[in-house]
């Protein structure tokens, strides 16, 4: 039988389903602990709801002397989960100590293989994190050594340690490689926390990587011979990639190579055929919305009816709203096109769009009807229709229909023309036509792709599909309006453009799950998603930027014997840093500077810098320090700063602006700020980078 392999683990099992198991069954759990499981009640029945019971107590036993879970762990908890196709069961062990309210967890299988280890711990987020970055790879060598067996660490080899979260860990990666050659998807990943030093979290591919049989990279083709064949059937071209600016409100478009299906990159070492990537398993691994209803208050003596009279933005907005379709005309420019049995129970929503533009959204649902369709409200373009009613599958016996191409061709451009007016003359037409022979499902697909300057622009395009029956049953238009396309003039060939990916990209050896068992490949953009390379061959990030490797901050150079040098080492540690060179810890902190280093949200604004937590009031270039402390102050509670007369500021020598006395008497009662060695604040003093960070110490280890 096919042992179906699982996506690779980061975040736990949440998707895995389990079996709950019963109260009665936690209790033989715990008693598992102790061996003490019997394999019959007084009645001849199972103990545990759930088969292997000894199999569970003896893995229980096993994961408490690995991770040294001691009787302070007095709650306990489990279920599982089993692979239909490979009958292996996982277990989901739970621990609790209910004094501390500390908890480990594992996922753990039969073959005492583990998936997924954490832990939570009371101390584990008090305080800023001293750990190094070879200290956390040396703990999470030594935990490695204890969860994989002997003859296969050699084959985990380190990947790198990533100083990714603020607070809490430095982040371990490791890969397994068989004979050098790194195995796709097989990693491993260990969380230390900065604070403790000790193992927070602990990924394996859920699938054991061990055991399968690897074969030898004997007689394979070379990497150029890779690049040539993966040159025939990716789609490696020359379009335009977009994303929208959401300070200039419009979309930014700009010409460059890349390889678009980039789940198709693999290249047999051997054969030298193409491995589609969408093989079954690999080694590694909605919401709703809440509603409530609230009653008015009741209006107090002092109130006056104009105090709640509209605002001009209130009643510009209701003027806008005047302009724009009603939602019968928005449907009836549908029914131009498409004939509606039933309107009964129809449900019409108004809907205004990042980009500023309104758009009617229309539901009806009833016994002859189920139809969605979006509409314009200010043009009159319909941008989005679904027929939930359409024939997808055959009837019990009867025969596929005789396929009607040019029928349906000709629907497609009336359509075309007059839903979406004006954009025929700017499309190239795909057709595709999907057809599923267990199922029984037909769906016919005319995708008209935008070009602009004879390139694609694929993140516009107009979908029109057909059902079994050849009938119109979907269409979407997503078709940016405000664009700013870059020109391509000067553009290399795309042949050159290939080239040019190859040198940036070189594809990887590396063993691959295949349906057949484990293969041998090329893989082509291994270690990232997606590569653009601009019009003249020379690699950008997604907005057309040049591109920059990204890397861990490894500190500053001018702070060695600066007072506070252990106090910035240690933020930057824990992810609090300003990204260059120099720290510059006796010059003035610029307002940028200081949102990145505290990690507070700024809006950069004609009256200057306003923050999210203090609407409304507006900061320079840069702060002084009664600024500085009016922010933390506002980070805790703004609404103490409109009572400065409750405060008393007495202990500073020099006189403290009214305006700032609250805030500064916060600061020092909470230990953030502090005055000089004279005791005076100081208050209309530029802050300097050095103290800035003295000061965030404080905040972070006193808030």
């Amino acid at each position: 039988m096919k042992k179906r392999l699982l996506s690779a683990v980061m975040c736990g099992f949440i998707a895995l389903q389990t079996v709950p198991v019963s109260a009665d069954d936690a209790v033989s759990a715990d008693l598992a602990v102790e061996g003490e499981i019997a394999d019959e009640t007084s009645d001849g029945s199972s103990s545990s709801g759930v088969s292997g019971s000894d199999e569970v107590s003896e893995l229980i036993v096993y994961t408490k002397k690995l991770f040294k879970i001691g009787s302070e762990y007095d709650e306990f908890h489990y279920s599982y989960s089993k692979d239909e196709d490979s009958g292996e069961t996982v277990y989901n062990l739970f621990w609790k100590n209910t004094e501390t309210s500390s908890t480990v967890r594992t996922y753990i299988d039969g073959n005492k293989y583990i998936h997924q280890y954490d832990i939570s711990d009371e101390n584990e987020n008090s305080g800023l994190g001293a750990l190094t970055s070879e200290e956390a790879k040396a703990a999470a060598d030594s935990f490695l050594s204890l969860v994989i067996p002997e003859e296969y660490r050699e084959n985990v080899r380190f990947n790198k340690v990533k100083n990714a979260s603020a607070f809490r860990s430095h982040n371990v990666s490791y890969q397994y490689t068989v004979n050098d050659i790194p195995v796709e998807d097989a990693y491993f990943y260990v969380y230390v926390s900065k604070i403790t030093g000790k193992v927070i979290y602990y990924a394996a591919p859920l699938s054991c990587p061990f055991n399968y049989d690897y074969p030898t990279p004997e007689n394979i083709i070379s990497a150029e011979e890779a690049h040539d064949n993966y040159r025939e059937y990716c789609t490696f071209g020359f379009e335009y990639p977009g994303y929208f600016d959401s300070k200039e409100k419009m979309y930014i478009a700009f010409p460059c190579f890349f390889v678009r299906d980039i789940t198709s990159y693999k290249v047999d070492a051997f054969t030298g055929e193409s491995i589609a990537y969408g093989y079954e398993g690999s080694f590694g691994g909605s919401g709703g919305a809440s509603s409530a209803s609230y009653d008015l208050a009741e209006e107090t003596a002092d109130e006056k009816e104009e105090d709640y009279k509209l605002t001009e933005a209130e009643i510009s907005a209701m003027e806008e709203k005047e302009e724009l379709l009603t939602s019968e005309e928005a449907l009836a420019l549908l029914e131009r096109e498409v004939q509606i049995k039933d309107k009964t129970n129809m449900y019409s929503n108004l809907w205004k769009e990042s980009t500023g533009e309104y758009v009617w959204l229309i539901h009806i649902d009833n016994d002859n009807t189920d139809i969605s369709v979006y509409v314009d409200a200010s043009t009159g373009e319909i941008t989005y229709y679904c027929d939930a009613n359409s024939v997808l599958y055959l009837k019990k016996g009867e025969e596929k229909p005789s396929l009607d191409y040019d029928k349906m061709l000709e629907t497609a451009e009336r359509i075309l023309n007059t839903f979406s007016v004006g954009k025929a003359d700017e499309v190239k037409l795909e057709y595709n036509a999907y057809e599923d022979d267990e199922t029984g499902a037909y769906s016919y697909e005319f995708n008209y792709i935008r070009v602009v300057n004879g390139i694609e622009y694929r993140d516009n395009y107009i979908n029109i599909s057909f059902d079994t029956y050849s009938s119109f049953d979907y269409y979407n238009c997503t078709w940016h309006k405000n664009v700013n396309f870059a020109d391509t003039e000067g553009a290399i060939d795309i042949d050159t453009g290939y080239d040019k990916m190859f040198e940036t990209l070189p594809p990887v050896l590396t063993y691959v799950n295949t349906e057949t068992g484990i293969g041998l490949a090329y893989v082509f953009n291994y270690y990232i998603d997606r590569v653009y390379l601009d019009k003249y061959g020379n690699r950008v990030n997604y907005k057309g930027n040049p591109y920059e490797e990204e890397e861990d901050f490894e500190g500053y150079i001018d702070i060695e014997g600066y007072k506070y040098e252990d106090i910035i080492k240690l933020l930057y540690n824990n992810g609090y840093y300003i990204d260059r060179d120099e720290f510059k810890p006796n010059e003035p902190m610029a307002i940028d500077d200081f949102a990145v280093f505290f990690k507070i949200r700024g809006t950069k604004t004609e009256r200057g810098c306003e923050f999210s937590e203090l609407e409304g009031k507006y900061y320079g270039e840069n702060l002084t320090r009664y600024e500085t402390a009016e922010i933390l102050a506002g980070l805790v509670d703004k609404r103490l700063l409109d009572v400065p007369e409750i405060f008393d500021v007495s202990y500073y020598k020099d006189e403290i602006d009214e305006n700032y006395k609250a805030a500064v008497a916060l600061c020092y009662g909470l230990g953030y700020m502090k005055g000089d060695d004279k005791d005076c604040f100081n208050g209309e003093t530029l802050l300097t980078n050095g103290e800035a960070a003295k000061i965030l110490y404080n905040y972070l280890t006193n808030r």
